[in-house]
């Protein structure tokens, strides 16, 4: 049996949760570091903040890499810094 580290397990949970196979690990870890979600992927929705919630799923949207997105009001409960990051995309 293989010990995969942590950090791997994390990753392909946050994968399966999204329904992705084909995503690229760097891909994974370059949206969440932006993000700065990083550290709470393994989280339930229940322990996470509003913010916090609001990232994960504009993560998502990020990494599907889908054509069109509606979001009512998607930045009201993030931080400048982090709105800005998002808003590039």
């Amino acid at each position: 049996m293989l010990f995969v580290s942590l950090k791997n397990k994390v990753a392909t949970q946050f994968i399966k949760a999204i329904k992705l196979k084909n995503i690229f690990q760097k891909d994974l870890n370059n949206i969440a570091n932006k993000m700065q979600i990083s550290d709470i992927l393994n989280n339930k929705a229940k322990n996470i903040s509003g913010g916090q919630k609001q990232r994960v799923l504009i993560a998502k949207a990020i990494i599907k890499k889908a054509n069109l997105i509606l979001m009512d009001e998607p930045f009201s409960a993030l931080d400048i810094k982090i709105k800005e990051k998002a808003i590039d995309w």
